[in-house]
């Protein structure tokens, strides 16, 4: 018996009417009936296209390959794909399920809500609006009941191939939870590349941003903490103040660089004082294999007085008296890299009646990393004042 074409804008007697339901698949459905069938039965008399449940599907013996069978038991369009038996395979579903086996790749297909889809073309998510609020709005929501302290969130991954064809992910973006307390959430934002091989953390992003090497992590807002920092290619040189050392008894103040390569330093004077006036007080420099006692050369001049000095350390002020209070600074530049070589220059007070000035340089038996304030002779000891170190280097 011939039946009219079917039409599938038209919604016959007990139809569900998918397309109206789903007008995000129109397209597709117009393709599958359109250009597959024309009408309800094939010229043979075979069911092409009807609709029921499930049993009253399985009830047909006669069908043939690319028949199809909106089935109203679990509302999804359905297809032979083969026969000797009858296969059926879902050609749509409504959305929120699974709604194509064809994931997205090609042709009108719909994606699956509730699975992965492969996409093989640019995908636009736009928006018309007009005011100045933002849009459009990609959202990844981890709707997790238990949310806690550095849980990963959500992941945006830029893949690509190897030499020999091997996946790799490139490069990724993730959220991370750093603290989940309602009203004082913190988070962070993670951003990962491959390098040799190894894909790792490379920069983070909190109240500050810093590298994941840097000791301290995030150091609040507007900050930025990092191993190492370059202009143009050249390495920028960090500085650290030392720890202050009380001049009040003793005869050794000793300090330690806090970098591997120290290009720099300040000792700076507050009222150091020496009970006598035998020895002069002296800056020693050392790599680690020690303090250096001999080869410095320079000279200290108080007013028009000048006093040449060589040997024992950067001598500070010539003849120090008992009521001496010797205020100021002495700075040391690392002047050649291969040889180490050093100089030092500096200015102080000797506590209202004259200034000293020195001057000197001392090359050392590798890099410096210690530095002490000590006298030249075994005799005088510190009795007033206090004196620190302000590091250069990297």
């Amino acid at each position: 018996m011939a039946t009219p074409p079917f039409n599938p804008d038209e919604t016959k007697p007990g139809d569900s009417d998918i397309v109206s339901q789903f007008p995000a698949v129109e397209r597709t459905f117009r393709d599958i009936v359109e250009d597959w069938i024309n009408f309800e039965h094939d010229p043979t008399g075979h069911h092409a296209f009807l609709e029921g449940t499930t049993t009253a599907r399985d009830a047909i013996t006669d069908w043939v390959v690319g028949s199809l069978w909106y089935n109203t038991t679990t509302s999804v369009l359905q297809i032979v794909t083969s026969i000797g038996p009858v296969v059926w395979a879902d050609v749509s579903g409504p959305l929120g399920t699974a709604a194509s086996e064809n994931t997205g790749t090609s042709g009108h297909t719909i994606p699956f809500l509730d699975g992965a889809n492969t996409w093989s073309a640019t995908q636009i998510i736009e928006s018309t609006d007009a005011d100045a609020a933002v849009a459009p709005v990609y959202e990844l929501y981890r709707n997790s009941a238990t949310p806690a302290i550095n849980d990963l969130i959500g992941q945006l991954l830029l893949a690509g191939e190897s030499s020999t064809g091997v996946k790799r992910t490139y490069a990724d973006v993730i959220g991370k939870i750093i603290d989940p307390t309602n009203t004082l959430e913190d988070g962070e934002l993670v951003l990962r590349a491959i390098v040799a091989g190894t894909l790792a953390a490379r920069f983070h992003v909190g109240a500050g941003v810093y590298t994941p090497g840097a000791t301290g992590g995030d150091k609040g807002a507007d900050t930025i903490n990092a191993s190492e920092l370059y202009d143009d290619g050249e390495r920028i040189a960090a500085s650290k103040l030392d720890t202050e050392q009380a001049t009040t008894s003793g005869t050794d103040k000793n300090f330690t660089s806090p970098f591997a390569t120290t290009i720099g330093f300040e000792v700076l004077w507050d009222g150091v004082s020496a009970a006598g006036s035998t020895d002069n007080i002296v800056i020693r420099i050392g790599p680690s294999g020690g303090l250096e006692t001999s080869g410095y050369v320079g000279g200290t001049s108080a007013l028009n007085a000048h006093s040449t000095w060589g040997g024992g350390g950067f001598e500070v002020a010539t003849g120090p008296a008992v009521a001496d209070l010797y205020t100021g600074r002495t700075v040391g530049s690392l002047m050649n890299a291969g040889t180490n070589k050093w100089v030092v220059s500096g200015l102080v007070d000797e506590g209202g009646t004259q200034f000293f000035s020195t001057a000197g340089i001392k090359s050392l038996a590798g890099l410096l990393t210690q530095l002490s304030v000590t006298f030249d002779g075994a005799t005088d000891a510190f009795d007033a004042g206090a004196v620190n170190v302000r590091w250069f280097g990297y």
